[in-house]
């Protein structure tokens, strides 16, 4: 070491260009990423997750900026030297510290949607493991190298003590959010693109022909289109001219839509659907959608309900005829409470020979009550018949969400399709609470504290309704075949088969199947549409849920008090009369 005093050198020319081009590239860049992140968003409800990708922005900005300072004066001069060090183990942990938790914000939005992300358990363990980098941090402190040389130039750097915790822990980390990365990022690249090619085709004005849906395993949509409104149950006289089925067939094939249900129960609705659809057959022929429909109930009490095996087997004639079909996809037994059990195997074994002669595709049951669904699909299970479909109804909504505690059972119970309807709990979850239908079976103290519940909502900005749809939306976990419900993806796109993870050898799938919804007009279409993207983007971590919808829905559960998860009696007593 030379015994002469160090003196500082002044950094040339070419060095003080540099560091200005860097430090005014960082701001551009910093400015123009951090404004388009936080555009048309108040900074008092900014979203968690963009925030810390603004404090990461300002992490980079602050860092480049201080180094410029420091690398300019650090040769020769020990305190420059040393807080440079300083600044590298400050924003480095910082940087890396954001970065962990933007990812496990990602991973909470994805896999938790409907929880606070701090009553996650999985959410807390990736919080717990961040705990280690404290200590990590007081090494590189503690141990951190900075001298001058004989020639003035500064030396920075981390003793082994201090770098091997910090390269293991961080290799560690990297390597444990690598693989969930990787298939959100290829889920949401290919979302992204077909939602490009689908708007691309939508623009032109001849369409592609519509592709086949697949008959085993059923890939239905992820929204199916509730034909039960064209009843005219849920409209007043003067609503009525307003329903427009054609126009909403059509429109709900455009986006995707592929299963119709429907019933002799619900008036004219097989009619008017089967004329509509057969309206569109030439441009949307009866191989490219599902039909769903349903045998056993023909009235509103319980004497107007037949399950003998002639009458399964004329009602099924019957609605092919209505339909304009000579094949139906699924046949449910209509509300099996309402009849004796010996009565529903009764029927159950007619409809499963009408699938062994192939004049329909898949057999279930559909009612109210979940214990008397789960029992009779337990049953079936038994004597080696499973039911192929359970359909459920009011019972995966904002206000009663059982249907999920009967999920495992059914999938155990060998159930492979398991459908959710009526998210709007049969108009009791409509934006006009105080609107119900007057033959809905919730009692009047249920209707009100609906009614005053809707508030919570409304006052956030946003309409019950999407509320509830988006709630019950959720239920349906995205799975890649819903990527190629339209022919455009199909034929344009040659998208690959859904993977064995989406679907078991014997098709059954991992959650609810499809929500279906009543839609009337094309405009309530292009809303459950647009509900449904929202919903799909948000799990494959494109978008967040917001932390005030969640707030609006744990407070609204929390305000039904004893009507949260309350189910009314099915049958009621009218009904039994």
């Amino acid at each position: 070491m030379s015994s002469q005093p160090l003196s500082a050198r002044a950094p040339d020319w070419q060095e003080l260009v540099s560091e200005c081009v860097s430090l005014v590239s960082v701001t551009i860049v910093s400015s123009l990423f951090g404004a388009k992140l936080a555009a048309g968003v108040e900074w008092k409800s900014l979203p968690y997750s963009k925030g810390l990708v603004l404090s990461l922005y300002a992490f980079v900005w602050t860092f480049v900026t201080s180094s410029c300072l420091l690398v300019s004066t650090n040769d020769g001069n020990i305190i420059s030297c040393s807080l440079s060090i300083l600044a590298c183990d400050v924003f480095y942990a910082g940087s890396k510290i954001i970065t962990y938790l933007w990812l496990v914000e990602k991973v909470w939005v994805v896999q938790a949607v409907k929880t606070h992300r701090l009553r996650t358990p999985l959410y807390i363990l990736n919080l717990v493991l961040m705990l280690p980098y404290i200590g990590i941090f007081i090494l590189m402190v503690m141990f951190r190298i900075s001298y001058i040389t004989d020639q003035n130039t500064c030396i920075i750097g981390l003793q082994p003590i201090a770098s091997i915790p910090l390269l293991v822990y961080d290799f560690r980390v990297q390597s444990s959010f690598v693989d969930l990365q990787i298939g959100l990022d290829q889920i949401s690249k290919i979302a992204k693109f077909t939602k490009k090619i689908l708007h691309r085709e939508s623009q032109q004005t001849s369409k592609p022909a519509p592709w086949a849906v697949s008959k085993s395993p059923l890939q239905v949509s992820p929204i199916s289109f509730g034909a039960g409104v064209f009843s005219g149950n849920y409209e007043t006289v003067e609503q009525l001219p307003r329903i427009k089925p054609v126009e909403a067939v059509v429109r709900a094939l455009e986006r995707g839509i592929n299963l119709f249900d429907t019933s002799p129960y619900y008036g004219d609705s097989e009619k008017i659907l089967g004329d509509a659809l057969k309206k569109v057959s030439n441009a949307y022929p009866r191989s490219c959608y599902y039909i769903s429909t349903k045998v056993g109930r023909y009235g509103y009490r319980k004497c107007d309900f037949d399950y003998s095996s002639q009458r399964v087997r004329t009602s099924v004639e019957e609605s092919m005829r209505r339909l304009h079909t000579d094949y139906i996809d699924i046949v449910y037994c209509h509300d099996v409470e309402f009849v004796d059990r010996e009565d529903v195997q009764t029927a159950l074994k007619e409809l499963f020979q009408l699938k062994a002669e192939g004049k329909i595709g898949h057999v279930g049951i559909s009612g109210y009550p979940l214990p008397v669904l789960s029992q009779i699909a337990a049953y079936q299970d038994e004597i080696g018949q499973p039911l192929d479909v359970v359909l459920s109804y009011c019972h995966y909504t904002l206000q009663n969400s059982c249907l999920a505690e009967y999920i495992p059972s059914f999938q155990a119970q060998d159930v492979k399709y398991i459908f959710n309807a009526s998210p709007l709990s049969m108009g009791l979850l409509r934006s006009w609470a105080d609107n119900v239908p007057i033959w809905h079976p919730a009692p009047p103290e249920c209707r009100e504290t609906v009614a005053k519940c809707a508030q919570i909502p409304k006052a956030k900005g946003i309409a019950l309704a999407d509320l509830a749809s988006r709630y019950s939306f959720d239920a349906v976990k995205f799975k890649p075949y819903h990527l190629l419900t339209g022919s455009v993806v199909l034929d344009h796109c040659h998208l690959p088969s859904p993977p064995p993870e989406a679907i078991d050898v014997d098709g059954a799938e991992s959650s609810i199947t499809s929500t279906v919804i009543g839609l009337e007009t094309p405009q309530e279409v292009e809303s459950a549409y647009a509900t449904w993207s929202l919903v799909q983007d948000r799990q494959l971590g494109i978008v967040e849920t917001s932390t005030e919808e969640l707030e609006c829905i744990q407070a609204f559960r929390q305000a039904l008090g004893p009507w949260k998860d309350w189910s009314w009696e099915s049958p009621t007593s009218n009904e039994m009369a």
